[in-house]
């Protein structure tokens, strides 16, 4: 009985054990390493229209969501991570245009043109 005992208790140290150094050399992304994947993928993206609908996405870790119209078609974007001003100050029935290979996003509203830069935090 005891043999059994020390038994798991070997195994059962060796499994920890196991599971910390796994831990320690498997090499994690770092938040500003995901930011930085956002803001490539931001960078390639193209859009145009205007904006329809904005909300939080619920069923998808509450990534901010702007859904574009454009002759009909409807595209939805999200912007997780993005630390610019540009989700909070854009409204429902706004033109926005961005261009690929860049992260500037060109709002034009009934009284104002602005032009923000996304943010993700990485260096260009």
């Amino acid at each position: 009985m005891i043999f059994k005992n020390i038994k798991i208790w070997i195994v059962g140290s060796f499994v920890f054990l196991a599971i910390i150094i796994f831990m320690l050399f498997v090499p994690s992304l770092k938040e500003t390493e995901i930011n930085c994947i956002w803001s490539d993928r931001m960078k390639i993206s193209e859009f145009e229209g205007i904006v329809d609908k904005k909300y939080k996405d619920s069923m998808n870790h509450n990534k901010p969501t702007i859904l574009i119209r454009k002759k009909g078609e409807v595209r939805e974007v999200h912007f997780l991570n993005d630390k610019s001003s540009f989700y909070s100050s854009v409204l429902v029935g706004d033109s926005i245009n961005k261009k690929k290979n860049t992260l500037n996003v060109s709002v034009y509203a009934k009284t104002k043109k602005e032009i923000y830069k996304l943010n993700y935090g990485c260096d260009e």
